[in-house]
């Protein structure tokens, strides 16, 4: 088990595995006694996430956060081979940002509520890119899959057949994919008078392609895919977060 606390620079590396426990001691005020619960605890103690029993204060402000939040937002960018995902848990007074760092190895980081859209920025690696020609291309998504796959297996031709029933422009669709960078989704839920609340949006970083939004029909019918300046980006990733955040 593995845990570290930086106070200098208000983060946590714990085994993800560990959470569950300190949240429980957090919200109860008590844990099992058994011989691995001991065990771990003795751990985090010795990685001082706990001092004399108790949490340490800026791991006990972190649970708070998590124990209790108004807006949670989940953020994965994916690249061939890999999935960066990262969470925030945010209320008004303060947000912690919980990124995967390896397979079981988690960093939890006090972040300013009020900074929830640049975090997000970053996350999604959102840079200047060329301003392409605006476009937009409606595909059913099952095609658009079927590309990617023969792009996967080195073969554009294949991949362009695939959009060809699918789409007049494949070979500009099959650009835009064989140029990406990386894929992004957000994902957000917060809670209102009214009850529960949510919102998404995702697209792709296609480098000299440019930036990318894609939308999902109902019932995912149809895939849209159109061209989006950075401002573009910017404010569909605002639009995933209650006004109060954006």
């Amino acid at each position: 088990m593995t845990a570290a606390v930086n106070t200098g620079a208000e983060t946590i590396r714990i085994d993800r595995r560990c959470v569950p426990l300190l949240l429980q001691l957090k919200t109860t005020g008590a844990v099992g006694a058994d011989e691995k619960t001991s065990t771990i605890l003795a751990r985090l103690e010795e990685a001082t996430v706990l001092q004399d029993g108790a949490l340490h204060p800026m791991v006990d402000a972190m649970l708070e956060l998590i124990a209790s939040p108004g807006l949670v937002v989940s953020v994965e960018r994916m690249r061939v081979g890999t999935i960066a995902a990262s969470t925030i848990w945010a209320t008004p007074q303060g947000a912690v940002l919980g990124t995967r760092v390896d397979r079981n190895l988690f960093e939890l980081k006090l972040i300013d509520a009020a900074m929830l859209p640049i975090h997000i920025f970053q996350m999604i690696h959102l840079w200047p890119r060329p301003v392409a020609v605006p476009f937009e291309h409606r595909i059913d998504p099952a095609a658009l899959f079927a590309a990617e796959a023969k792009l996967y297996e080195g073969d554009r031709p294949g991949a362009v057949a695939a959009l060809d029933d699918a789409t007049t422009e494949a070979a500009e669709v099959v650009a835009l994919l064989a140029g990406r960078i990386a894929s992004w989704r957000i994902h957000s839920v917060w809670t209102t008078s009214r009850g529960s609340q949510n919102a998404e949006a995702s697209g792709m970083d296609c480098g000299e392609h440019g930036h990318v939004l894609v939308s999902i029909g109902s019932e995912n019918a149809t895939m849209t895919i159109r061209s989006a300046t950075v401002r573009d980006v910017a404010a569909a990733v605002r639009s995933t977060l209650p006004a109060a955040s954006r």
